[in-house]
């Protein structure tokens, strides 16, 4: 027997194996649930750049973004940043939205950096690929951590899809807690120096702790693009956080999203502002 018919035998077996329906079932269920990021499913959106599907979840910010053009108004109002921070960046699609925005406007200017921030352990690996993938190492600079009060760690709450939250603000049963670093202005302001152009934060409620301890950032930026949720510290209402970054010179230029319920809640509200000075 030569050794091309041993080499043929495991193709011939891994054949008679997937000729069975109820296995590949579990088999595609298998690697979906723990090596999606394995099948490397791209999606290119023009101007040779490139989204990642590194999990499933991705698909709705994808959704949202490309799709559904959630930021698209908010860009009619703005000039595009040379400099932002992406703080709640999830699998990094915000930015690379921006990225292809200096694409299409054939900017001259090919140097913007931005900062991306999540404190989802399972973004890490989708936006790394993203940033291999469209060449972005010398422009995009990410870092697993969580926007908080004080420093050290806290403790995060991984749920389904997007609705990842510090545990503090999350009452429910569900998900599995992690402790996340705590990434502090400071932090923050070394790995990317101010001003900055714009800052988007969606960070499903701790975006009332950004604006409590991040005033060092906010007194930097010209542009804040954020996504209220309900359940933040300070009250739960649109107007606490409204007259918060007021307070600190912005100006409300435009309702992104109007306050919507979340999912079928009738509890839990979340909408985009975008504020300017």
């Amino acid at each position: 027997m030569n050794k091309s018919h041993y080499r043929s035998i495991p193709s011939k077996l891994l054949a008679f194996v997937l000729n069975s329906s109820f296995i590949r079932r579990r088999l595609l269920f298998h690697i979906k649930q723990y090596f999606y990021n394995e099948l490397k499913i791209n999606i290119g959106i023009g101007r040779g750049l490139t989204c990642p599907i590194a999990d499933p979840s991705a698909t709705c910010s994808l959704q949202e973004i490309f799709f559904e053009n959630e930021y698209l108004t908010a860009f009619q109002n703005l000039s595009l940043p040379d400099k932002w921070l992406d703080l709640g960046c999830h699998f990094g699609y915000f930015s690379l939205y921006v990225a292809w925005l200096h694409s299409a406007a054939e900017s001259k200017n090919k140097s913007f950096k931005a900062f991306l921030l999540d404190a989802d352990s399972r973004v890490r690996i989708g936006v790394s690929e993203l940033i291999i993938i469209n060449k972005l190492d010398e422009n995009f600079t990410f870092v697993h951590g969580a926007i908080s009060e004080g420093t050290g760690s806290v403790s995060f709450k991984e749920n389904l899809v997007m609705s990842s939250s510090l545990s503090n603000l999350d009452n429910s049963s569900n998900g599995s807690l992690v402790n996340v670093p705590i990434i502090d202005q400071y932090y923050i302001m070394d790995c990317l120096s101010p001003p900055y152009d714009l800052v988007k934060i969606d960070v499903e409620g701790a975006e009332y702790d950004f604006l409590v301890a991040y005033k060092e950032i906010l007194a930097a930026t010209t542009t804040l693009i954020i996504e209220w949720h309900s359940w933040h510290r300070g009250g739960g209402s649109v107007l606490e956080i409204q007259n918060l970054v007021q307070s600190y010179g912005f100006i409300l230029r435009k309702v992104i999203q109007p306050p919507k319920y979340c999912g079928t809640s009738s509890q839990y509200q979340v909408g985009v502002l975008l504020f300017s000075k």
